[in-house]
């Protein structure tokens, strides 16, 4: 796998707790500690190097929080272009 450029890497503020995890296993190194702190007062990792990121999840299984997503651009445009397919359908449906 490649670096993929077209990747969001989203981590949850309120949902992660700070345990580095993602920062620990990334195969890649993208996760560095921030000194940003959400409301239970944890330290929460933030993508340093996202253009290094291959796209591979294992930081979104790892998560014990659920708090990271990693969505590649090929996939939002897959999830629309399936909603506005569900949207046809449903306007058919109504019409």
């Amino acid at each position: 796998m490649s670096a993929d450029i077209n990747t969001d890497i989203n981590i949850d503020k309120d949902l992660c707790k700070g345990c580095d995890i993602c920062i620990t296993f990334c195969p890649k190194n993208v996760y560095e500690k921030s000194k940003i702190r959400n409301k239970r007062g944890s330290a929460i990792p933030y993508a340093a190097r996202p253009e290094d990121c291959v796209s591979c999840k294992i930081c979104e299984r790892f998560c014990p929080d659920m708090a990271i997503s990693v969505t590649k651009q090929e996939e939002k445009v897959k999830k629309s272009k399936t909603e506005r397919i569900d949207d046809a359908k449903k306007a058919k449906r109504k019409g």
